[in-house]
């Protein structure tokens, strides 16, 4: 980005100091301070220019990099993203797994209750007909 007018201003710059130099009478010698003073803001501006050009580069590489940074970071973040509604609809599924199998461990629970009262009951009534002919085998004749 180069300064707007700045050979301009600085040709300005050099005519007025010539001008006022041979204005004043002072001769020679002021009109080659005057010229040395405009060299000098000319060799000012010069590097000032060149600094600039300097920075623009600089400042070209660093939104480059940026724009590297920003890539990656999206893409990054893309690949977090599908990791996490996968990971998401893996513990969907554990959940559901874990819930149905909850829920036949209850059935099986229940079943296995069930077939232990009915184990029982089968023992109690297996016991009374035990104890019945036993009964009758003692008191009518078997023994």
């Amino acid at each position: 980005m180069r300064i707007p007018g700045s050979r301009l201003a600085a040709v300005v710059i050099l005519a007025s100091i010539t001008l006022s130099a041979c204005g004043s009478g002072e001769g020679d010698e002021a009109l080659a301070a005057a010229r040395q003073r405009a060299e000098d803001a000319l060799q000012g501006l010069r590097e000032l220019e060149r600094r600039t050009g300097e920075l623009e580069g600089e400042l070209g590489d660093l939104r480059a990099e940026g724009d590297d940074v920003t890539s990656r970071l999206d893409a990054l973040a893309a690949k977090l993203k599908r990791r996490t509604e996968r990971l998401e609809a893996s513990i969907a599924d554990a959940k559901s797994s874990a819930s149905s199998a909850a829920g036949e461990a209850g059935d099986a629970l229940n079943t296995a209750g069930e077939a232990l009262n009915t184990a029982g009951e089968a023992a109690r009534e297996i016991s009374i007909l035990t104890n019945r002919l036993n009964y009758h085998l003692r008191n009518h004749g078997g023994g």
